[in-house]
C-alpha cells in the first residue's frame, strides 16, 4: 500500500485525466458539426460525445475505493484497484483515441458510395 501522498495524487490525476478526455472528446465533437453539419458519427464516437460522464463516474467510484482501502488498510483491494484504475484509464484513452479518429475516415460501401 502507499502513502496518502500516492492515494491523492493518483486519485487526482486519474480525475482530471478522465474530465481532460471527455472535454477533449466534446472539442473533437464540436469540431466534427462545424465541418460535416448534418454528419453521423461511429456508433463509438457518438457513445464518447453522448456520455462523456461515464468516465468521470468510474473515476470517482475507483478514487473512493482507493482511499476507503487506505484507510481501512486492506493491501489486496488497494493493489487490485490502483491496477485496474490504471488499466481502465488506458483502455479508456485508447478507445476514446480511436473513436475520436474513426468519423474523420472516409467510409465506402461495396457499391462505391461515400459515407
Amino acid at each position: 500500500m502507499g502513502s496518502w501522498f500516492k492515494t491523492i495524487g493518483f486519485a487526482a490525476t486519474f480525475l482530471s485525466s478522465t474530465a481532460l478526455i471527455s472535454g477533449w472528446c466534446q472539442v473533437v465533437h464540436f469540431r466534427f458539426r462545424v465541418e460535416h453539419p448534418g454528419a453521423v458519427g461511429s456508433n463509438i464516437s457518438n457513445f464518447y460525445w453522448d456520455f462523456p460522464w461515464i468516465g468521470i463516474g468510474f473515476a470517482t467510484i475507483l478514487s473512493v475505493i482507493l482511499s476507503a482501502a487506505h484507510i481501512r488498510k486492506h493491501d489486496a483491494l488497494y493493489n487490485a484497484t490502483y491496477c485496474f484504475s490504471i488499466w481502465l484509464l488506458v483502455v479508456w484513452f485508447g478507445v476514446a483515441l480511436i473513436a475520436m479518429e474513426l468519423p474523420w475516415v472516409p467510409w465506402v460501401d461495396l457499391h462505391g458510395y461515400h459515407y
